[in-house]
């Protein structure tokens, strides 16, 4: 088979009458197919089967799932711990390795989105010292007769059952009282103290022998 010359003049013209006709690529280029990329999903972070399996695990994920993360990547064992949620819906019980049970507040928990304060007995400590004092300045008086407070506590706490019934001295101090109560985030700092021993003595995952 002959090739067939042709002129630099003759090239060009047709190059350009090429171009002309809306190919931008040149007749000596090959354009390279794109591949597909691959559909890559990002990995979800697993929470274990008993928080996707079990009807207590779910139920605990739905109320906390921040809870259920922690307890997972803390490698706590539900099932020794014998988890239970309380009626309430808010609350969690946990056995410790120590045979103690523990309160876990699954809206607290949720709330400060798993970061336990190292602290939260000091913390507790000077929050249950201030209501102490308060109590010390509201209970005299009406209010000392009536024995809105009990004492033998710490931090002292309302005598729900104050003889008098709901008598206006009580209604009064109780006022004073949830408002100290609220400003030092005793009950805050109490819940993360439960969470934190739980920690402590919380039964773990034993890895398989052999």
């Amino acid at each position: 088979m002959k090739r067939m010359l042709i002129s630099e003049d003759e090239k060009s013209r047709i190059l350009n009458l090429h171009q002309n006709l809306g190919y931008k690529t040149s007749l000596n280029e090959q354009s390279v197919p794109q591949q597909p990329q691959p559909n890559v999903q990002k990995p979800v972070e697993g929470l274990g089967n008993y928080f996707t399996s079990d009807p207590i695990g779910k139920k605990i994920a739905s109320i906390s799932p921040t809870f259920a993360k922690w307890s997972t990547n803390n490698k706590i064992a539900p099932n020794k711990s014998r988890y239970q949620v309380e009626p309430n819906n808010t609350q969690l019980t946990a056995v410790g390795t120590d045979g103690k049970e523990y309160i876990i507040n699954l809206n607290y928990f949720e709330s400060s989105k798993g970061n336990i304060p190292q602290d939260s007995q000091e913390k507790l400590n000077a929050a249950s010292e201030a209501i102490k004092q308060k109590v010390a300045e509201l209970n005299i008086g009406q209010v000392a007769a009536s024995k809105c407070f009990v004492l033998n506590t710490f931090p002292p706490q309302k005598n729900i059952n104050q003889g008098g019934g709901a008598n206006q001295s009580c209604v009064a101090a109780y006022r004073d009282y949830d408002e100290v109560v609220k400003s030092t985030n005793l009950n805050y700092y109490n819940a993360m103290n439960q969470i934190s021993k739980f920690a402590s003595v919380a039964p773990k995952f034993q890895p398989k022998q052999g």
